[in-house]
């Protein structure tokens, strides 16, 4: 099985779809394709509006995300202050360091699967990134740290930091939000999968269907925690 995973670490459900692929990797052994996009373009170009632009449905995913955090078994922290006046913008260099990263010579997949993951607990998860009045704020110090959480060195730092703003990086991210738009998606996560049980790719939109994957892969579902009692 083969999973592209199209996403934007501004995104808390892809944080959450990233805790159970990380979890469920070897017990399904599937290949993972990470394609980071830029979700601000995927939103523009299908018309598709962030859940805070509704207010009955920022409501509900307000209490969505609370109980999706209990079973996850992931402390996700509320949206930051300054979601709309900063981190929606800011964001982007999140994304371009992810491929700045996907692109160097020094990082095996690993690595970069470490930083993913680095940048999603950063985002959503680990209130030390945060100030006293919940802003986040996305800037040099932010991606350091997240760099530093991921066990990558100096030297490699410097450099996946100093590509983030080449040609080849942003035509990269570019790229990719616009094969993500032409496969279907309107949003983050968007997965594409192949399996030999499945007569075509299978689009997956959001956290909350992989019970559904499992189903039509003929793979065992045990929930988002494997384990857990």
């Amino acid at each position: 099985m083969r999973i592209v995973f199209q996403f934007d670490v501004i995104s808390p459900y892809s944080a959450l779809s990233w805790k159970v692929l990380m979890r469920y990797k070897s017990r399904w052994r599937f290949t993972l394709v990470p394609k980071p996009v830029f979700l601000g373009g995927i939103m523009q170009a299908t018309g598709n509006k962030p859940p805070a632009m509704l207010p009955p449905r920022a409501k509900f995913v307000g209490d969505d995300l609370k109980r999706n955090a209990a079973f996850f078994n992931t402390p996700l922290l509320p949206p930051p202050s300054n979601f709309f006046t900063e981190v929606a913008r800011s964001c982007i260099s999140c994304q371009r360091l992810i491929v700045a990263a996907q692109q160097s010579q020094r990082l095996s997949e690993s690595s970069v699967e470490m930083l993913i993951g680095a940048l999603m607990e950063g985002m959503h998860i680990d209130p030390s990134k945060r100030t006293a009045d919940n802003k986040l704020l996305i800037n040099e110090e932010f991606l350091d740290a997240c760099i530093s959480d991921a066990n990558i060195s100096s030297l490699v730092a410097a450099e996946i930091k100093a590509a983030m703003d080449l040609a080849e990086v942003k035509d990269r991210l570019k790229s990719n939000t616009e094969e993500a738009i032409a496969s279907g998606a309107f949003g983050s996560p968007t997965m594409i999968v192949t399996a030999p049980e499945i007569m075509k790719p299978l689009v997956i939109f959001g956290s909350d269907r992989f019970e559904q994957l499992a189903f039509l892969t003929g793979r065992e579902w045990l929930g988002p925690v494997p384990g857990r009692l």
